[in-house]
């Protein structure tokens, strides 16, 4: 990932522009547009009433018939259906003023009736790249605004209440509990990286990353509740992370690295739906996967040398591995059940998983169209 030259010593701030819109009307609501926007142009498919084949490719569980389920995906909704590079919904529909009035509702905090305003993120952008040391530098950032547009390193241990948006890269280098209570956006990177440090990161409230890179750190604690979109890679690797990794939230992401992971006991990422590269769950502790609507891994899809895994049943609907498909040296696993699975375009390599029925691995070779060798062996009786 890029790494960054950072300016040390003091915090330099300079109000910028405002990070929120000039004027935000009190006729702008929830209740006035965003509702009846949300029913013309969205819950044809995004509806809980809908059953998977009446909607239209949208992930399950991804609905927007209510104002807390759309203020949780703010950020795909901001990506996915305003400016230039609007995708949704897919056969068009809504003007560009139509658009251009949904990104204005966004930018206002999603009012939900006239007179809300968000109540952490207040107007003004601080010109970056940042560093954070002191408490005295995060006070000095509240009082100019709640956008850093820049990179953000921060080397101080505590609550930032007032930081929300950073049009840059994040760098955790402090030790301790970082706390990020309405950070909702990173642009590009957030990043703890050889920290041994750092014990706690919670950012509760962070929709949208451009990337995580999480490694060869001491983090015990991860708290990203609400993250949804990550447009990179997901990268959590080498830490002594425990109990659940929650990630449940997770919509999308670029590619996923779970790697040396041996204290959790479970991995969530009950709605995953899209990943654009390689999904890799390797020496992780856990003894169960629980995944979402995953149908496509656009790279390999690869779990190996993970010790408690019983099954990974929960990727049964994964109908394509666009590179190999690897299973290997797994010593509790005993079931794949990967009823979905139809194409390999690279290798099938399923070795030295010693509870785990050679039968049901020939059976499903044989099933699955594979491009490249086919490699079964070392699996159990």
């Amino acid at each position: 990932m890029r790494r960054t030259t950072w300016w040390w010593g003091l915090l330099a701030l300079s109000c910028g522009g405002s990070g929120a819109p000039e004027a935000c009307p009190d006729d702008l609501t929830w209740e006035t547009f965003g509702d009846a926007y949300m029913t013309s142009w969205c819950t044809s498919c995004h509806h809980p009433a809908l059953q998977d084949t009446l909607r239209g490719g949208a992930p399950a569980g991804m609905n927007f018939d209510t104002y807390d389920e759309v203020a949780a995906l703010e950020v795909l909704i901001r990506s996915s259906a305003t400016g230039e590079q609007a995708r949704m919904p897919p056969g068009g529909g809504p003007t560009a003023a139509q658009r251009d009035r949904l990104l204005q509702w966004l930018d206002c905090g999603l009012p939900r009736q006239g007179g809300d305003t968000p109540p952490a993120c207040a107007p003004g952008t601080v010109a970056g790249p940042l560093q954070i040391s002191t408490g005295a530098d995060a006070e000095r950032l509240c009082t100019e605004g709640s956008t850093v547009q820049g990179d953000l390193q921060i080397a101080w241990s505590g609550s930032i209440d007032c930081l929300c948006r950073v049009e840059g890269s994040v760098e955790v280098t402090a030790g301790g509990t970082v706390e990020l209570p309405n950070l909702a956006v990173v642009t590009e990177g957030l990043e703890v990286v050889g920290n041994p440090t750092l014990q706690t990161l919670q950012a509760p409230t962070l929709q949208s990353v451009g990337w995580l890179e999480v490694r060869d750190s001491g983090l015990g604690r991860l708290q990203l509740p609400d993250l949804s979109e990550v447009q990179q890679a997901l990268i959590l690797e080498q830490l002594p992370l425990t109990g659940t990794l929650a990630l449940d939230e997770v919509t999308s992401v670029g590619s996923l690295s779970l790697r040396t992971l041996p204290s959790l006991s479970r991995v969530g990422l009950s709605r995953l739906a899209r990943a654009e590269g390689s999904v890799r769950l390797v020496e992780v502790g856990a003894t169960e996967l629980l995944a979402g609507p995953l149908q496509i891994v656009s790279g390999d899809l690869e779990i190996c040398d993970n010790p408690a895994l019983r099954s990974i049943s929960a990727l049964d609907r994964v109908t394509t591995v666009e590179g190999s498909f690897t299973v290997c040296r797994n010593d509790a696993l005993q079931r794949l059940a990967l009823g979905g699975l139809q194409d390999v375009a690279g290798d099938f390599v399923v070795i030295d998983n010693p509870a785990l029925p050679t039968s049901e691995v020939e059976m499903l070779a044989e099933r699955v169209t594979v491009v490249g060798e086919v490699q079964i062996e070392g699996n159990g009786p």
